[in-house]
């Protein structure tokens, strides 16, 4: 019942947003950007002028994400976060919603949204764009015909006076006809300094060392508890990723504690991830099993032994100290608006996947889809990496090597790089 209604509303919203609308050609919206004048191409729709979001991007130094699942778009600056819907007139303004003056459109593959937008102090304070303000009218130069009673004798010109405390200058202003006022002398007035760029943003990787405190996680051979082993992988992915200046990183824990998975989701969502990369240990009845694995979420898993280890890594939910329906049904609400990252987190797996079997062929377990609630509550691409079989001896011989972790979170790192190269933000 609830996904039939989903359909519904979402084929109504579509519907609304394709449905022909008047439009107009081209033209020119004078708006500021940091308070420097500026130009966008813009439309008229329906009456009134839209500007494209991507080129409000543009401007701002940031990116337009569209998600074909729900209809929604999201622009993304270096300081604000914007969310609009086809076919709605409500948007979101870093969290904020408000009200538009008409619907978010489509036209030629691209969405507009209402210029007048820019005008909202809401949205101006977010961003740093406003609408500039258009001039006012020039007042028409008055006539000796419509004053009142002008003499046709001319008075002598008093002589100027010359202020003591300016140096003389030469006029340039022409002389006044009799009967008229002397135009003002021309002032140079100096060019603005160009504006400095937007700054660029930097791309948010949250890094999730899996388990903590409480949670040990596996214990494999050697009397290894997984929960070490992932901090000690995260802070070293950390800093490969650290090594990169255009990269801002976040880690979910940095010492051995116990954070709930919508905890570790809620980090990343506070601080609006980009990706996000959450590190494991495997385990199985088959001490035989030898390889790293690379999870997206889905609600369906691939296969019967993805779906075990979902059910696995999911059982943590008993050690918060609620009860387990609760977090399945706040889980289930995040899923209405978050589907979209489903496929995103897939081809980020396929990426990593791909560069992780160039340095370890013989270990690739390949890219899978199981239904984490870690990555299911995260609005991002998302992943979960198994990095190797703890409870296995040369598992576990590997995992406790720093070299071995190096050259797999090193294809980790690459494949973030070849994945935001081809499908996100540029870093």
């Amino acid at each position: 019942m609830r996904k039939t209604g989903t359909a519904v509303l979402l084929a109504a919203l579509l519907g609304a947003a394709l449905a022909p609308v008047a439009m107009a050609g081209a033209e020119t919206v004078a708006v500021l950007a940091s308070g420097w004048p500026r130009a966008l191409s813009g439309r008229i729709i329906g009456g009134q002028d839209y500007v494209a979001l991507r080129d409000l991007a543009s401007l701002g130094g940031g990116s337009v994400y569209y998600f074909a699942v729900s209809g929604r778009i999201l622009l993304r600056l270096p300081r604000a976060t914007a969310q609009f819907i086809a076919g709605s007139d409500a948007a979101q303004i870093n969290g904020r919603i408000i009200s538009m003056s008409g619907k978010t459109r489509w036209h030629g593959g691209r969405a507009y949204i209402p210029a007048s937008l820019l005008a909202s102090p809401v949205f101006s304070a977010a961003t740093g764009i406003s609408l500039a303000p258009k001039p006012a009218p020039a007042a028409p130069a008055a006539s000796v015909m419509d004053s009142p009673a002008v003499s046709t004798r001319t008075a002598a010109a008093p002589a100027p006076t010359q202020s003591s405390s300016a140096p003389e200058q030469a006029s340039e202003a022409p002389a006044a006809a009799p009967g008229q006022t002397a135009p003002s002398a021309p002032t140079e007035v100096p060019a603005p300094a160009a504006p400095a760029a937007p700054a660029h943003h930097r791309i948010r990787v949250v890094i999730d060392p899996g388990h903590g405190g409480k949670d040990s996680g596996a214990i494999g051979a050697r009397h290894l508890e997984e929960k070490n082993i992932n901090l000690l992988a995260a802070r070293q992915l950390a800093a490969i990723f650290r090594k990169n200046k255009k990269f801002n990183v976040i880690m979910t824990r940095d010492s051995d504690v116990f954070i709930p998975l919508s905890g570790r989701s809620a980090i990343a969502n506070n601080d609006d991830a980009d990706i996000f990369i959450s590190l494991h240990c495997n385990s199985a009845p088959d001490v035989s099993r030898d390889d790293f694995e690379i999870y997206s979420m889905s609600d369906h898993a691939t296969d019967p032994e993805a779906e075990r280890l979902a059910e696995y890594e999911n059982s943590v939910v008993k050690l918060e100290g609620r009860p387990s329906q609760e977090t399945q049904a706040q889980l289930l609400l995040d899923e209405m608006g978050e589907t979209e990252f489903y496929n995103d987190g897939a081809k980020l797996a396929a990426f990593v996947e791909r560069e992780a079997d160039k340095r370890f062929p013989k270990l690739d377990g390949g890219a899978r889809k199981a239904d984490f609630y870690v990555l299911r509550g995260t609005h991002a691409p998302a992943i979960l990496v198994e990095m190797d079989y703890i409870n296995n001896r040369r598992g576990a011989r590997r995992l406790t090597s720093r070299s071995f972790r190096k050259k797999l979170l090193t294809s980790i790192y690459k494949g973030v790089l070849d994945y935001l190269k081809a499908e996100g933000p540029q870093p």
